[in-house]
C-alpha cells in the first residue's frame, strides 16, 4: 500500500488531490479541480453565499426593462437575474453549465456530466465506458495496465563427442546431440522435453 506525498492520491500515488475546500460546495454547485462552481444564484469560494437581487444589473448578461421590472437576458443566459448560463445539454446532477458548457464534478465527464471517469490510466490500453475500462486485445486489469502472458517457446540444443581412454591413447567413439524445450502459455501449464541422439 502506498503512502502518498500531501497534494496526492490514488492506490499508486499518481492522481493530483485537487479537493474543494467543502466539497459538497455547500450544496449551491459542484468541485471541479479544486475549486466551487456556483448555481445561480450564489457566489463565494464555497458558494455559500446567496447573491443579492439587483435587477438593474441583469448579472451583465441581459437589460434591465423598468415598465415590467424584469431582465431581458442575452442570447444563452436564463432566469429572472440573467445569472443561469444556458449549456447545449443540462448539466444533471453532477455538474454546473459555465461558459457555455457544463463542468462536470470530479468522477464524472461527458458533454452532460452523466458518464463515470476512469481511472487516467485507462486511455493507455482501453476505452472508458461508464466507469468501466473495457481494454484493447492483450490488455487486462481494472485499468487495463496489465499485459496478458503470451505463448513462450524455449530450445536449446547442444552437441558433444565422446572419446574413450584405452592404452594406446585416446579414442572417439562417437557423437551425441542433446535438446531441451519448455513451451509455455498463461492457460496452460509449462511443458518440457528433453533427449539426446547419440552415434558411434
Amino acid at each position: 500500500m502506498c503512502v502518498c506525498l500531501p497534494g496526492w492520491k490514488g492506490a499508486e500515488c499518481n492522481v493530483e488531490e485537487v479537493d474543494c475546500a467543502d466539497p459538497q460546495c455547500s450544496g449551491h454547485g459542484v468541485c471541479v479541480r479544486g475549486e466551487c462552481v456556483c448555481s445561480a444564484g450564489w457566489a463565494g469560494v464555497s458558494c455559500d453565499d446567496p447573491l443579492p437581487a439587483c435587477q438593474e444589473q441583469c448579472s451583465g448578461h441581459g437589460t434591465y426593462l423598468p415598465e415590467s421590472d424584469t431582465c431581458a437576458c442575452q442570447p444563452n443566459w436564463t432566469g429572472p437575474d440573467c445569472y443561469t448560463e444556458l449549456c447545449p445539454v443540462p448539466c444533471g446532477s453532477h455538474g454546473v453549465c459555465s461558459e457555455g458548457q457544463c463542468q462536470c464534478e470530479e468522477g464524472w465527464i461527458g458533454a452532460a456530466c452523466d458518464q463515470r471517469a476512469c481511472h487516467p490510466r485507462c486511455e493507455e490500453h482501453g476505452q472508458c465506458h461508464d466507469g468501466t475500462c473495457i481494454c484493447q486485445p492483450g490488455w487486462e486489469g481494472e485499468h487495463c495496465n496489465i499485459g496478458e502472458p503470451r505463448l513462450s517457446l524455449g530450445l536449446s540444443s547442444l552437441r558433444f563427442d565422446w572419446w574413450r581412454l584405452t592404452r594406446k591413447g585416446v579414442r572417439q567413439l562417437g557423437s551425441c546431440l542433446c535438446f531441451f524445450y519448455i513451451i509455455s502459455h498463461v492457460s496452460l501449464h509449462s511443458y518440457s522435453r528433453s533427449g539426446c541422439r547419440c552415434e558411434r
